[in-house]
C-alpha cells in the first residue's frame, strides 16, 4: 500500500513539473488572475 501512495505522490509530481514545462499552468495563473481582476471591477 505504501509503494502505490508513494506512486501516486510521484506521478502527481511528475504531471505537474511536465505541465509547468509545457507552459500550460503559466495558461492557468493567467486565467486566474485575469478573473479575480474582473471580479474587483464588478464589486466596486
Amino acid at each position: 500500500m505504501r509503494f502505490l501512495t508513494l506512486g501516486a505522490i510521484g506521478f502527481a509530481i511528475y504531471g505537474v513539473v511536465r505541465g509547468v514545462r509545457n507552459g500550460a499552468f503559466q495558461q492557468i495563473t493567467q486565467k486566474s488572475s485575469s478573473n479575480l481582476n474582473e471580479q474587483k471591477q464588478y464589486s466596486k
